[in-house]
């Protein structure tokens, strides 16, 4: 079944293990916009679920959905709608950190450095670690060229777990 526009605009609701909702959101784009918050949101440490809510009919209805249900909710991390601050949390939103187009890099303990990124709903990781961020990054190019050349030519792109002969990420 061949998906309309209204299956991609998305208000998602982040909640913490207890059930209390963290943030609101909503994105045409739900997975980028998903990895997005992966690197560097405040809450995505505390967050344990997601939800996703679909069947809006354009992205005025979205935004409308989106205001309303912060304003009624009051989750805790939203800023805007929700009184110019975060529920309990600071007066000041932090400064936004600058953020990759693609993929995350973590640097260990040990000095080295680990890559991932979310493709087709799911987390995929590199086979190995990485002396050095530059070559982490390269990794993550490398593997966002196989998702674009994979968009032109289906088919071509596997999980880098399958590649390596290991298990799947």
């Amino acid at each position: 079944m061949a998906k309309g526009k209204s299956d991609y605009l998305v208000l998602y609701r982040f909640f913490d293990a207890d059930g209390e909702l963290l943030y609101i959101g909503r994105s045409v784009d739900v997975w980028r916009r998903l990895q997005d918050h992966c690197n560097g949101s405040r809450f995505y440490g505390e967050a344990a679920s997601v939800t996703l809510q679909r069947g809006f009919a354009c992205e005025k209805d979205l935004c409308a959905a989106e205001v309303e249900a912060i304003r009624i909710e009051k989750p805790r991390y939203n800023i805007a709608h929700n009184g110019g601050r975060p529920i309990g949390g600071r007066t000041h939103p932090r400064p936004r950190r600058a953020r990759r187009g693609f993929g995350r890099l973590r640097q260990r303990d040990s000095g080295r450095w680990y890559a991932s990124y979310l493709h087709v709903g799911a987390l995929h990781r590199a086979p190995v670690s990485f002396p050095s961020k530059d070559a982490a990054a390269a990794w993550l190019q490398s593997e966002r060229d196989l998702i674009d050349l994979d968009v032109r030519r289906a088919g071509t792109w596997t999980p880098p777990g399958a590649r390596d002969g290991c298990a799947v990420s």
